[in-house]
């Protein structure tokens, strides 16, 4: 058992006020992943581009399973869709913010023989409010099931079941790709396991290069890359990346990314002390966490600094819940300790509100794609379309700036039994269903002359071209906003 900060034993009865504060925080972390779901962030073209083939399905109309950025769609999450698809946003994202919940309660069922009671509650906190598991609660694709899946090959690999563990890191591949670096942790786990130190060396040997095959097996699938080539100036972005993530400064939606300096700074002395305490874990423990921290310098060494970058911690994301068992096994000690780990889940929620969603209500946030409103911006543009020119039957001719606004409204027309549409869409570099792609200037001019619906954000790439390709021809233009008032996407129509 690991030796508490403070010299004192654990009670018999946890004290109230422990109980209370982590219960506290537990729920107001599940209450985050409810609050404006529909409209924070704004939709984005993955998830559109789910419940898109879903209609598509069931429409009997063409639909694929690769995404447009070239990879196959989730095989577990895939089904949701397909049978239960919506264009309501919010109906969307219930499965996985569901799916986060679910992440909280299972953590002190899996994990009751792993840790103490105070530890239990204490990880329980801080997975529920880790600011990425929140984040990705809020978005309807596969990986919101990510700590899902880490949850219950931790629990399985710290329990000694080393074989289910492996299982459930195949089943976790079809989840995401990312959860194959879990191999690692798991192999660390039984190397430092006492148990399995008495077991006759080649039973010990073979169990290892099991692992290790399935780790190289898909490995080599997904990860058909070169190695990266390190130096000391990208290896100390990605620490600080790592930092960034672990922490929740990396969610940031105020303007200057570098946001937060001391907070990051105050986190970063806290995990160099975590560290230093690392060696008063358990061995089983301490390989498992070994094996972690292996999968994430093998990350960098294949993909760079790309994993901590905004908008791809999605790669990372598995470490989220590994990273909050080893918090809860370090200061779950003792119901002293405990409460002094408290303070980590209570910033968590801090960072939460000051920011992703004070900012996001303010201002609908930064990112282009990800901006929204009161009504989600792209949402509205595509209601507005099939309201205004939908009630016939003449087929609807629509040029979309980008990918995201292309899944979006390809969706609600789907949704709407609206077939007679032909879209195209500029800015991409792959073909999408349902769409051909202008990838010529001379199409983009007879385009822009023949078709009568243009929709693009405000300041981009079709408003530009209106105005300096199309200097005669007039257009009236209906704007959408978003949280801070201004109009972010708007819809031309040619007259």
């Amino acid at each position: 058992m690991l030796k508490p900060f403070f010299e004192e034993s654990e009670t018999n009865s946890l004290c109230r006020s422990l109980a209370l504060s982590a219960a506290a925080i537990t729920v107001v972390a599940i209450l985050l992943r409810f609050f404006a779901l529909g409209t924070i962030p704004g939709l984005l073209g993955d998830e559109a581009f789910g419940q898109a083939i879903g209609h598509a399905f069931q429409l009997g109309k063409t639909w694929t399973l690769q995404t447009p950025s070239g990879r196959t769609g989730s095989l577990i999450y895939a089904p949701f869709s397909m049978l239960f698809p919506t264009a309501d946003p919010t109906t969307m994202r219930l499965p996985a913010a569901i799916a986060g919940v679910t992440t909280i309660v299972l953590v002190p069922l899996l994990l009751r023989t792993v840790l103490p009671l105070s530890g239990l509650l204490l990880t329980t906190a801080l997975v529920a409010a880790f600011p990425f598991h929140i984040l990705y609660s809020r978005i309807a694709w596969e990986c919101a099931l990510i700590p899902l899946a880490a949850l219950f090959i931790s629990a399985a690999s710290l329990r000694s079941k080393h074989s289910l563990a492996l299982l459930f890191v195949a089943l976790g591949f079809l989840v995401h790709p990312s959860l194959l670096m879990m191999t690692l942790p798991v192999i660390g786990a039984y190397v430092g396991d006492p148990s399995t130190r008495a077991l006759h060396s080649p039973r010990r040997l073979l169990s290892i290069l099991a692992g290790l095959l399935i780790f190289g097996a898909g490995f080599i699938f997904f990860y058909r890359i070169p190695i990266y080539i390190p130096t000391l100036g990208t290896a100390w972005h990605y620490l600080l990346g790592l930092n960034q993530f672990l922490s929740g400064a990396l969610l940031a939606q105020i303007p200057d990314p570098r946001n937060a300096p001391l907070w990051q700074l105050a986190f970063g002395v806290f995990l160099l002390f975590c560290l230093l305490r690392s060696r008063k874990i358990p061995p089983r423990q301490q390989g498992f966490f070994a094996g972690l921290v292996a999968s994430l310098i093998l990350l960098y060494l294949v993909r760079g600094i790309f994993p901590v970058l905004a908008g791809h911690e999605r790669t990372i994301l598995y470490s989220g819940v590994p990273f909050c068992l080893y918090l809860g096994i370090l200061f779950g000690g003792s119901e002293r300790s405990a409460k002094l780990g408290l303070l980590v889940p209570v910033s968590y929620l801090a960072v939460m509100f000051t920011l992703y969603f004070s900012p996001m209500i303010e201002t609908g946030g930064r990112g282009v794609q990800s901006k929204s409103g009161p009504e989600d911006p792209k949402v509205s543009a595509a209601r507005w379309i099939l309201r205004e020119k939908g009630a016939g039957h003449e087929r609807i001719h629509v040029i979309v700036e980008d990918w995201s606004n292309y899944w979006v409204i390809t969706n609600q027309f789907l949704a709407s039994d609206k077939e007679n549409f032909d879209l195209r869409y500029i800015n991409e570099t792959v073909g999408l269903p349902f769409a051909q792609r202008i990838s010529t200037l001379d199409d983009l001019l007879r385009e822009l002359r023949s078709t009568s619906i243009l929709v693009g954000y405000r300041g981009g790439t079709i408003e530009r071209m209106i105005r300096e390709l199309l200097p005669r021809k007039r257009f009236s233009r209906i704007g959408f906003p978003d949280y801070s008032g201004q109009n972010h996407i708007y819809v031309w129509i040619s007259e």
